[in-house]
């Protein structure tokens, strides 16, 4: 009986595994500029806010989708954050994100992915929308990136 308890649970963590990835994210962009070159990998910038639920819904729309879980591998993933723009900050950190923030994403939408090369030159366009058609138009984008 032991056994088959521990033969299912076993089943259970490489199913609940290989559906959920983990994502590395970074938030400084000299480090995820350092991974991209070394791995030759694509840069993926994501502009989010804490409190912001359409920004959570487009992170599993975009990030938790199938379709993007087949390439996931080939990005590095800085998340810029931007919750806390005080404009009277000391924080570096708090400053760090914002600089990019007025650098990759002008209108300062929220949210927002844009791909960048290792140098951190914009790939493509920023994009904003979170409607359906566009998210899978930017993950055939991604995908053409890396064949």
């Amino acid at each position: 009986m032991k056994r088959c308890i521990l033969f299912f649970a076993f089943i259970f963590s490489i199913n609940s595994y290989s559906q959920d990835i983990q994502l590395r994210w970074n938030k400084d962009l000299g480090t995820a500029k350092e991974l991209s070159k070394a791995g030759n990998k694509i840069i993926l910038a994501y502009f989010t806010k804490d409190d912001c639920k359409l920004c959570q819904q487009f992170y599993a729309d975009v990030f938790k989708s199938e379709r993007f879980k087949t390439i996931s591998d080939n990005f590095i993933f800085l998340m810029i954050d931007g919750s806390n723009q005080d404009i009277k900050s000391t924080d570096m950190n708090v400053i760090k994100q914002r600089r990019l923030i007025i650098h990759y994403n002008k209108t300062a939408s929220f949210p927002a992915l844009v791909a960048l090369d290792k140098d951190g030159e914009v790939i493509g366009e920023l994009i904003t929308s979170a409607n359906k058609e566009d998210i899978d138009s930017y993950i055939d984008f991604l995908n053409s990136l890396i064949q």
